[in-house]
């Protein structure tokens, strides 16, 4: 259990998918580019190329961990998570209605 203090540390933001990218060598690696409403796109790896094509994500409307500390799997940095329900094919967690990009969750 967690504290509700230390939960509402974690900065959760909706963004929108504007690139997908396979990473070669991967094991179903993309390099997702999500508009986070910030000055540039936000680099997010998710392992989801098996249950996805790259159009279904692109301009996809995603629930995003944007306070991670950054991690660099394959030679590229990753700058936060894709959340996402843990079911036999991974489900992304989306805003019913859309939202500007950068949105915070509540």
């Amino acid at each position: 259990m967690i504290s509700i203090d230390k939960f509402f540390e974690t900065q959760l933001k909706v963004g929108t998918i504007k690139i997908v990218e396979f990473v070669e060598g991967s094991h179903g690696l993309y390099k997702l580019s999500i508009d986070l409403g910030e000055t540039e796109l936000r680099t997010v790896l998710s392992k989801i190329a098996k249950y996805y094509e790259p159009e279904e994500l692109l301009n996809k409307q995603v629930c995003v961990v944007a306070n991670l500390e950054e991690k660099t799997i394959l030679g590229i940095k990753s700058q936060g998570m894709v959340l996402m329900a843990n079911t036999e094919k991974p489900t992304l967690i989306s805003p019913i209605t859309p939202v500007e990009p950068g949105t915070d969750l509540t």
